[in-house]
């Protein structure tokens, strides 16, 4: 299995996230296929205006999701 991140989700307001989406096989990454799972989160922003996101806490949400339910998942784009 294959987990794959992606950076600046955009949402609204200028509230940017994290997703991760995960995959039986490079090959089916790779052809686009459907997601098996497909997680995102927007927490961890910050007050201020510029509403920064801390992208580690939200890449560390998101790996124990996908560990808890794909246990043998490979990571990429970290």
């Amino acid at each position: 299995m294959i987990a794959r991140f992606h950076y600046n989700i955009p949402r609204h307001h200028g509230k940017y996230g994290t997703a991760v989406s995960v995959f039986n096989n490079r090959e089916e990454m790779r052809n686009c296929e459907q997601p098996v799972a497909y997680y995102k989160t927007y927490k961890h922003q910050t007050p201020d205006e510029e509403r920064v996101c801390d992208g580690d806490r939200q890449i560390e949400d998101l790996k124990a999701k996908v560990l808890k339910n794909f246990p043998n998942v490979e990571f990429i784009n970290l």
